[in-house]
């Protein structure tokens, strides 16, 4: 799974990285924005994925009416 997520969150990096070179920037410029995209979108899917439910939720007790007194 830590792979997956690794390579999942670097993609948007490719692509920005690629708009980069794309306008004109230099290469230490494609890297730097790279690894800047490439982390801050992996950060964030590890923290969504991080935060998902896990397992199956087991039945919930219907709530019982207390007689007043």
């Amino acid at each position: 799974m830590p792979l997956i997520i690794l390579i999942v969150g670097t993609i948007p990096g490719y692509f920005a990285a690629w708009f980069a070179l794309s306008q004109g920037s230099s290469w230490l410029m494609a890297l730097l924005v790279l690894s800047g995209v490439g982390t801050l979108c992996t950060l964030i899917l590890a923290m969504l994925i991080a935060s998902a439910p896990r397992g199956p939720r087991g039945p919930r007790a219907m709530p019982v009416a207390v007689p007043a007194r």
